[in-house]
């Protein structure tokens, strides 16, 4: 005890401290990561789940370096979406999602078929419908195919004829 203060005791006190170093916050081996990450296509949350900072920090130093983080393209077109990556909905009835990609489901493309050849052969929705129920063939999540169900399909694939 040193001036009523109690010291270290003698084997400590010629111990090296420790000293930890964090890196800088405009690390430039970081930012050149980010840039050949958003460059070579990687959204911002596959770039922060990748590199373990925050997606709020990439989108800032992305930004700070006068990259477009959110696009505006003159030709707009709603449906581009589905063709290239997975969304929160349900993909449209034929269809699925393998990998984030839209692909055709085989066990629905069989139905989807079947609904446009009764179509061309001039069955309404309703006759549809009903020739469904009697093959009983089901719908992806309701309990039977109805006139409506069969006007939706119809409608998306005679847009994309």
């Amino acid at each position: 005890m040193k001036n009523g203060r109690p010291g270290l005791p003698t084997d400590e006190q010629g111990q090296a401290h420790v000293i930890i170093s964090f890196p800088s916050r405009k690390s430039p081996r970081i930012l050149k990561e980010f840039i050949q990450m958003w460059q070579s296509g990687l959204s911002l949350s596959e770039i922060s789940r990748q590199t373990g900072r925050s997606r709020d920090m990439v989108r800032r130093a992305l930004k700070r370096h006068e990259f477009e983080t959110n696009p505006k393209s003159d030709e707009f077109d709603p449906t581009v979406w589905r063709k290239r990556r997975r969304s929160s909905s349900h993909p449209p009835y034929g269809f699925c999602y393998f990998q984030g990609n839209l692909v055709e489901n085989p066990k629905e493309q069989e139905v989807l078929l079947l609904i446009i050849k009764l179509s061309k052969e001039g069955m309404n929705p309703n006759m549809i419908a009903s020739h469904l129920k009697a093959k009983r063939l089901r719908p992806r999540r309701a309990d039977s195919w109805n006139r409506n169900s069969i006007i939706l399909i119809l409608n998306r694939t005679l847009k994309q004829d």
